[in-house]
């Protein structure tokens, strides 16, 4: 009877547009983005335009390009630097403020149940790759990455994230942007494509560098990083997720370690 309930509570939600764009635009109007970095020398506040960013996801408009399209952009008064500004800005913590985003979401949500026996009621962490396809050889540090579901090479980057299952709702927490290299070190490139990427200086303190060495590490390391700092920020769960191809014997020692903490008991898998 609960589960019904809920469902009629989201369907209704659903049926009317003008709810959920309401609630949209009050969460993005609540949100603080307290990790973004600020210009005083810029004209629009960087956390304005964040917020047109991701209002512009809900939309289906995917892109800055996309964006200067819309009938949205004649509102505005502005260009599309202003934005390609903000994403490349390599002063912004974008983990931070993802992890600002996550911990305020937790906080609102009903009380967690660690002692939930209903398979699908038990809190959880999860891994998971994808792919980030992309066409332009230009772009910094593109190459070629193995698709598992497609069992070829493609142009692009590998995206690995981290999600908490409460028991009732999935929250995004971390995430991370890699290359493959593979044995020769050239992502499957030719010299000359190499040579010809688009690349960019930066302060080696700055959160856009610590974003580019990341970029490079092996996911499985990543992965480890991510789940530690999910502990540190006091995120429970009894078990991580994860697909067969991070399987290996330093993730099962690390969650060891963390079940010796009574924070992650269990490691599943598939074959």
């Amino acid at each position: 009877m609960e589960d019904t309930k809920t469902f009629d509570i989201t369907s209704g939600l659903f049926s009317n547009p003008s709810h959920l764009i309401s609630n949209l635009i009050g969460f993005l109007q609540g949100n603080k983005f307290t990790a973004i970095y600020s210009d005083i020398r810029a004209i629009y506040s960087r956390k304005d335009i964040i917020r047109v960013l991701i209002y512009c996801e809900f939309i289906d408009c995917r892109s800055v390009g996309h964006l200067v399209l819309t009938d949205l952009n004649k509102m505005m008064h502005c260009g599309k630097d202003v934005f390609y500004s903000i994403k490349n800005n390599f002063k912004i913590n974008w983990r931070t403020a993802l992890w600002n985003q996550a911990i305020d979401c937790i906080s609102k949500l009903d009380a967690i149940d660690m002692e939930a026996t209903v398979a699908h009621q038990i809190p959880c962490l999860i891994v998971d790759d994808t792919d980030i396809p992309k066409r332009g050889k230009f772009i910094e540090m593109i190459g070629k990455i193995f698709s598992h579901t497609g069992h070829k090479y493609n142009l692009g980057f590998k995206s690995l994230n981290l999600s908490y299952w409460t028991g009732k709702t999935s929250v995004h927490l971390d995430f991370s942007m890699h290359v493959e290299r593979r044995k020769d070190g050239n992502q499957g490139m030719t010299k000359k494509e190499l040579k010809q990427r688009y690349s960019k200086d930066r302060p080696q303190d700055s959160h856009g560098s610590q974003r580019l060495a990341e970029s490079l590490s092996k996911k499985t390391t990543a992965l480890t990083q991510m789940i530690s700092r999910a502990i540190r920020k006091g995120v429970k769960a009894r078990y991580l997720l994860v697909d067969s191809w991070f399987f290996n014997s330093n993730l099962v020692s690390f969650i060891i370690e963390t079940s010796i903490r009574m924070i992650l008991c269990h490691l599943i898998t598939n074959r």
